[in-house]
């Protein structure tokens, strides 16, 4: 599940991914930025703070301890910087505030008789 990001600014607190675990069900979590970063607001599908993989024995069980992680993220916004941060806090990776545009990326149609190699998009 991705983690929502609403706003741009300086990130000063975030719920840090030891706490995001803890929650029965969470088997990972990664952050994408953390404290100290800028970021920049962006179309909703490209605005997370990272993510979560979430499992449970049926659909309500994970939509539950799905909700109960998004109840506990905090994500703390301050007045955006003059110049974006391009450091990360250890374990995380940082917000491209210049992300490159979206770029299309044909696909091959593949059936039963394609052969199957290393080099095939098939595989």
């Amino acid at each position: 599940m991705l983690l929502p990001l609403s706003g741009a600014g300086t990130v000063r607190r975030i719920t840090p991914t030891e706490e995001l675990v803890r929650v029965p069900g969470v088997v990972g979590a990664v952050l994408k930025i953390g404290v100290g970063d800028s970021v920049a607001a962006r179309r909703p599908s490209d605005n997370a703070s990272g993510y979560v993989r979430v499992v449970g024995a049926s659909i309500e069980e994970v939509e539950r301890r799905m909700r109960e992680v998004l109840g506990l993220l905090s994500v703390e916004l301050g007045a955006p910087s003059a110049e974006p941060s391009t450091a990360a806090s250890p374990g995380t990776t940082p917000a491209s505030p210049t992300a490159p545009p979206f770029q299309r990326q044909e696909t091959t149609a593949c059936d039963a008789s394609t052969p199957c190699s290393p080099s095939s998009p098939c595989c």
